[in-house]
């Protein structure tokens, strides 16, 4: 699932392989550490099988805040595409439906095995579950038509210097022929370091708002940032979620006796939360898999955000499974605000998804295209999410130790 994590260390970032292979083996028993544990635990203590959902959900939760976070890859990614499955992310996000995906599982366990007593609960909560009822959204009557482009630039000649003025190209062109409310561009689209006097040479007269990815500087500071531009007037959102090992090194005062460390530049974390606006219309920029961090999206819909625009470069790992790993929360994160989501992306997988979870539109992969959609959007309506929702994985993981400790407590009672 994680291959392409090597390919774009190895291949583009140009790390020994030895190295590189290193890190990823790192990432591969980083993540099965979190698999395993709950497992683990459940044995050890001889806890039901019935509560393993619990203890996993809680490890997920664990391993997107410890350290540097990583959200990417939760059970719940397995039904992102099944809207009457996942539509109750608007009240506890999609822990809580990853939990539910647990459990059905665990149900169907126990009913081939003819294990009858814990299936009939089970199955009996899980029913109730699937009939939650979400609000209808109100009715809307602010239109915008949104324009993303997708450039299909590989990653092998995205930075080669013979091709930085093509690769800009691809994006001028397109913005200059599509007529839309809003254009917007990919992570990194922009390919030189962003200057204001740079950029009025290429758009300067350009009248619509443009969102687009680029390197900027702030003092001594480099950002990956999400700069939008409007009537001749600039702004910038700066990523927060860094990629350790991609966009920073973490603790690299102690690893610089390794050379290739050395020779890696870093990025600053970002501070703001910046909204854009577009004519009227409040919208945020998240950048690559910041759009897997569910607290960053909750946090611009409580700013008044009504469209989100993801925007990523996915070339790195084009054609492996690793690209197919990140898009699939934004499905969620669609559900949990009660928002839309337009995802523009390099290579793919460039689409938008409406407030109830469903791709209304979008590009194929490893194409160039223009993906156009008139958005109607609704009045502004917070989800029980929104409200209190997301301390549900809070409250699992304090419920998860409580029950570690009775469990433990009894073990050692009983010896």
């Amino acid at each position: 699932m994680y291959i392409g994590l090597l390919k774009g260390i190895y291949v583009y970032n140009h790390v020994p392989f030895f190295l590189a292979f290193f890190m990823y083996l790192g990432v591969c028993i980083y993540q099965l550490m979190y698999t395993f544990l709950p497992f683990y635990l459940v044995k050890k203590f001889n806890i039901s099988f019935v509560l393993l959902p619990v203890f996993y959900i809680s490890f997920e939760y664990l391993r997107s805040i410890v350290l540097y976070g990583d959200p990417i890859g939760n059970v719940s990614m397995f039904v992102y595409n099944m809207p009457f499955f996942i539509k109750d992310a608007s009240w506890f996000g999609s822990y809580f439906v990853g939990l539910k995906l647990l459990f059905v599982n665990i149900a169907i366990y126990y009913l081939y095995n003819k294990k009858i007593k814990q299936p009939l609960i089970i199955l009996g909560l899980i029913a109730c579950l699937f009939f939650v009822v979400n609000l209808p959204p109100k009715n809307g009557s602010l239109n915008k038509t949104i324009a993303l482009i997708q450039g299909n630039i590989p990653q092998s000649q995205k930075w080669d210097s013979a091709m930085l003025m093509n690769n800009l190209n691809v994006y001028i062109n397109a913005t200059i022929k599509t007529d839309a409310d809003l254009v917007v561009w990919p992570e990194s689209a922009y390919p030189f370091l962003f200057s204001p006097r740079d950029f009025d040479k290429f758009l300067g007269n350009y009248k619509t708002p443009i969102i687009f990815g680029a390197q900027t500087q702030r003092g001594y500071n480099y950002y990956n940032s999400a700069v939008f531009f409007n009537n001749e007037k600039f702004d910038y959102y700066d990523k927060h979620e860094l990629v350790p090992f991609a966009e920073f090194i973490p603790l690299r005062k102690y690893l610089s006796f390794i050379p290739t460390v050395t020779k890696f530049g870093s990025f600053t974390h970002g501070k703001r939360f910046t909204l854009f606006d577009v004519n009227g219309l409040k919208t945020a920029a998240i950048i690559c898999y910041e759009e897997d961090f569910e607290q960053i999206a909750r946090t611009f819909k409580d700013l008044g955000t009504r469209l989100i625009v993801v925007i990523t470069n996915d070339a790195w790992f084009s054609h492996t499974p690793t690209f197919h790993l990140f898009y699939r929360d934004d499905f969620y994160r669609a559900i949990e605000n009660n928002i839309y989501i337009a995802r523009c992306a390099n290579t793919g997988f460039s689409m938008i998804v409406n407030p109830s979870g469903k791709m209304i539109a979008s590009l194929k992969p490893y194409t160039v295209g223009i993906l156009k959609a008139k958005i109607t959007f609704n009045d502004e309506d917070a989800t029980v999410f929104d409200g209190f929702g997301h301390y549900f994985t809070l409250i699992n993981l304090i419920f998860t130790g409580i029950l570690l400790l009775i469990f433990i407590f009894r073990k050692k009672k009983a010896a």
